[in-house]
Formats: structure tokens, C-alpha cells, sequence
């Protein structure tokens, strides 16, 4: 039911689990369901089940191509002043995914990060230029 993130440094790849980590739900009804059972609304919660759509399908589509035992094993998040939200371990490197629940342009803007390869997921907005800005439900399709 609950997919952890371990923070990973960028340089090396290496899980850093002396460091926070987040926990994503599977399944969007269980956030509901956690919200109802505390009765406490969860803020920005369209943003917090997409990220956590996204680090789940990510891990499912490494975990199918590359195997393994754990989902938790090929995704991690990196945190330093801002935040990349899934960096996915690959066999050609790191690749970071940063979510941001927006469609204004300006939310997009690049930050220079030890992650190279990082693409944007947007609620609705596309941009093919440095950074790529892909709108969710495309880039669920293309897993």
C-alpha cells in the first residue's frame, strides 16, 4: 500500500537512508480514506496524489523492466534547497521527474541541479524545449 522514497545522493546514486524519506499510497482512494479517518484535509492534495501517481507508475515501469524485489528500489527523491520529487535509477543514469500541479509557464523555470536529465510534469501544460514540461496524463500514457 505504501511505496517509500529514500533520499539518494546525486553524485554517486547511493540510497542515503540516515536522511527523511516520504511515503506515497498506491492508491488515491487510501489518501481519501486516510483524510476521512483522521479528519484532517490534506493541503494541496491534488499535487500530493499525482506525485504520488507519478513515483508509483515510475517504480512499476522500472520494476517490470529492469526486475528486482522492491518497487523502492530503483526510485528516490533528492532534496538540497529545492527538490527534485522522483529521480529513477536507470541503467543509463539518473533521471529526475519534478511534479508542479500548474500550468502557468513560469512555474517551470530551470534550476541548475546535480540531476541533468529532469523533465517537468504539469497538469496540463507541454513544452518541448530544455526543460520538457510533459502534462501528466501524457506522460502516464507513455509508460
Amino acid at each position: 500500500i505504501a511505496l517509500p522514497l529514500y533520499a539518494a545522493n546525486p553524485d554517486t546514486g547511493i540510497k542515503e537512508f540516515g536522511k527523511n524519506k516520504k511515503l506515497h499510497l498506491f492508491d488515491p482512494f487510501l489518501w481519501h480514506l486516510c483524510e476521512e479517518w483522521c479528519m484532517q484535509a490534506i493541503e494541496r492534495k491534488n499535487e500530493v496524489i499525482a506525485e504520488a501517481c507519478v513515483a508509483t507508475h515510475v517504480a512499476r515501469f522500472l520494476f517490470e523492466k529492469q526486475g528486482g524485489r522492491r518497487f523502492s528500489d530503483f526510485i528516490s527523491y533528492w532534496k538540497n534547497g529545492y527538490e527534485i520529487d522522483v529521480v529513477a535509477h536507470t541503467n543509463k543514469g539518473l533521471l529526475g521527474f519534478e511534479i508542479k500541479w500548474s500550468d502557468k509557464e513560469n512555474a517551470f523555470a530551470f534550476k541548475a541541479g546535480p540531476i541533468k536529465n529532469l523533465t517537468y510534469v504539469s497538469k496540463g501544460f507541454f513544452r518541448k524545449e530544455k526543460p520538457a514540461v510533459i502534462p501528466i496524463a501524457l506522460f502516464l500514457a507513455m509508460l
